[in-house]
């Protein structure tokens, strides 16, 4: 269908990544989701389980299937809103690591990457580790799962729960997450790990939040969004997104730290106590109390932006959302409103979704007339 290859199983996912990984010269094509896949059961654990604080994996992994990522990839990838759950590589001595290795250009959408174990030497992240002048894009995903990376022995880790690492590429992330752990011996980030970029290169994040630990051994090389963008060619532009995840103990820095810093940023907060500033250049940027995020203050400000991105792409912020009361934080729901309670005919009906000034229901019972809605009934 549509020329794609339907993947429906892990049987259908391994063997996807057979074809691809066989083809000379890289493969050129599009896959697509038919329903969410399990690969491995209870890899990470409860609350990460099995996994210690430096990342390392501690569970028994023998009787895993495990993944070898797929190289040379180019074309799009449809998760059509399912999951990729139960991956897991574990070998410190490879680089190259995640969902993808290596990508040509490529554009990944709708996908979940959940309950999944990556570990590497470096340039290791949970869609793609690593990608070179080519154009990478990344919209409606998620992922939480756990990425661990070391380093080259040199410069160079890169770490992502995204991407590991880019030279010289186009990047936009738009309407996404990251609640994965990530962890390295530097270039760590929520997202993207290390950045190589020139002047003729654009970093798009928009609409999307970190909530995700990030841990680098190195703190001048960790970041909530960006762990490292290498020369001021690294052109990082953050709209309309925010950071909560703890980075490197709310001692690091909230979009980036290391290189040059991000390009321009707009409508970005991030949580008290998560990080230290926005990045090398923002040390004094404000943080936001968690009341803030909570009652949804942060929210309705993410909800009423729209612009333009640097590359033209259209921002509107209506995809986010929250419930006061049930939503510590804000979503990608598209809907700001209280939890509705409504009393029908001696029922309690709880409505979690309701948005302020549209219609509410109107009720029916035989031998019954609906006279209106009452506050005080």
């Amino acid at each position: 269908t549509d020329n794609c290859y339907m993947i429906g199983s892990a049987a259908e996912l391994y063997g996807f990544a057979e074809k691809v990984n066989g083809t000379d010269g890289g493969f050129s094509g599009c896959g697509k989701l038919t329903a969410d896949i399990v690969v491995n059961e209870n890899v990470l654990g409860t609350d990460n389980a099995n996994v210690n604080a430096s990342g390392a994996y501690t569970g028994d992994d023998s009787n895993f299937d495990k993944w070898a990522p797929i190289n040379g990839f180019a074309g799009k990838f449809h998760g059509q809103g399912h999951t990729i759950s139960g991956l897991y590589f574990n070998d410190p001595e490879k680089e190259n690591v995640g969902l993808f290795g290596s990508v040509g250009n490529v554009e990944i959408d709708g996908l979940g990457l959940v309950d999944s174990y990556f570990e590497g030497s470096f340039f290791v992240g949970g869609f793609i580790g690593f990608a070179e002048d080519v154009n990478v894009y990344i919209r409606d995903s998620y992922n939480s799962s756990v990425m661990r990376g070391h380093s080259d022995g040199g410069y160079q880790g890169g770490v992502g729960g995204f991407v590991g690492a880019l030279f010289v590429c186009n990047l936009e992330i738009g309407n996404s997450y990251n609640l994965g752990f990530v962890t390295g011996e530097r270039d760590a980030g929520g997202f993207v790990g290390y950045i190589l970029g020139d002047d003729s290169n654009n970093y798009v994040i928009f609409n999307s939040y970190n909530r995700g630990s990030v841990i680098s051994a190195d703190p001048d090389c960790v970041g909530g969004f960006v762990g490292t963008a290498y020369d001021e060619w690294a052109w990082l532009y953050v709209y309309n997104s925010y950071n909560a995840g703890k980075v490197n103990g709310g001692e690091g820095f909230a979009l980036m730290s290391g290189g040059f810093g991000p390009k321009d940023v707009f409508n970005f907060y991030y949580l008290e106590g998560s990080a230290e500033g926005w990045g090398l250049y923002y040390e004094d940027s404000k943080s936001t109390p968690a009341a803030d995020f909570a009652d949804g203050t942060v929210a309705e400000a993410l909800h009423d932006y729209s612009g333009t991105a640097e590359n033209g792409t259209a921002i509107d912020g209506s995809v986010w959302g929250q419930v006061p009361g049930r939503d510590a934080f804000p979503t990608l729901a598209g809907a700001i409103g209280p939890v509705l309670t409504l009393h029908v005919y001696g029922e309690v009906k709880v409505d979690s979704t309701y948005t302020p000034g549209t219609a509410l229901p109107t009720p029916t019972r035989e031998g019954f007339a609906f006279l209106g809605w009452f506050t005080d009934a």
